[in-house]
């Protein structure tokens, strides 16, 4: 499982729309990943660091995005050694890159993004020449969308592989009240498929889409061969899609 951390106080006061997070979430959700949580917080350094510590005990691995840059805002980095234990230092790689980088205009303040936990892994994508910071379980991605898109790839690339998931649907005519406490019943048959149902007020078709998703792809054709049955017998069942690898699709 994996969770994710959005961290910026710019992103709580809507003074920035963030399109990481739904960049992330896609992206894992085309990819097999199943992710269990996702925390949204401000620049501030405990809380940050207590957020990581409690994701980094549930889950696989954390991705977190923000706050990582040279201004005084920028806490994420002394946040992960806290939430560690772990003592901060200049590493030399990345101050070696920075200085490369900045030539005459390094001072301190840029350097800080090369200060980081002890028990910082760099991991190394592509050809690019800035590496990946992961802190234990966690990566630490920078919160600008076009240098976070390209780490983030890097970390899928890095993460291994896991099972793809499948995806069903039925479209009811009736609304979800008709056939609600039947869904219950076939969510106990069946666990191992995550059902969910989503009404919709304002479609002429259809009153409420039915959704299947699970990586056991047997049990999900099992699960919709008998829901179609169900939705047919009670002259219910308006549509439907048969199971396929999943791909989240916008509506």
């Amino acid at each position: 499982m994996i969770s994710l951390i959005i961290i910026g106080n710019e992103i709580l006061s809507a003074q920035i729309e963030d399109t990481n997070l739904k960049y992330m979430l896609r992206r894992l959700a085309e990819n097999g990943y199943a992710v269990d949580e996702v925390r949204i917080i401000g620049d501030e350094i405990e809380t940050i660091a207590a957020t990581i510590r409690a994701l980094s005990r549930q889950s696989t691995y954390v991705i977190s995005s923000g706050g990582v840059g040279p201004t005084h805002d920028d806490v994420t980095l002394e946040a992960y050694g806290r939430a560690f234990d772990s003592p901060m230092h200049l590493h030399p790689i990345l101050a070696d890159g920075i200085k490369s980088y900045y030539g005459d205009r390094i001072n301190d303040a840029a350097l800080r993004q090369a200060t980081v936990p002890q028990c910082t892994e760099l991991v190394r994508f592509g050809e690019s020449k800035w590496p990946i910071l992961k802190v234990k379980n966690c990566f630490v991605l920078p919160g600008l969308p076009e240098v976070f898109v390209r780490k983030f790839e890097g970390v899928l690339a890095w993460l291994p592989q896991t099972a793809q998931r499948y995806y069903a649907e039925l479209l009811s005519r009736g609304e979800e009240a008709r056939f609600a406490d039947s869904l219950t019943a076939f969510q106990k048959r069946y666990p191992e498929v995550e059902i969910g149902s989503y009404p919709r007020w304002d479609h002429k078709e259809y009153a409420a889409k039915i959704t299947l998703k699970s990586a056991d792809l047997i049990r999900l054709q099992q699960l919709f061969s008998a829901l179609e049955t169900y939705f047919t017998q009670h002259d219910l069942l308006a549509g439907s899609q048969a199971p396929a690898p999943y791909i989240p699709k916008q509506e």
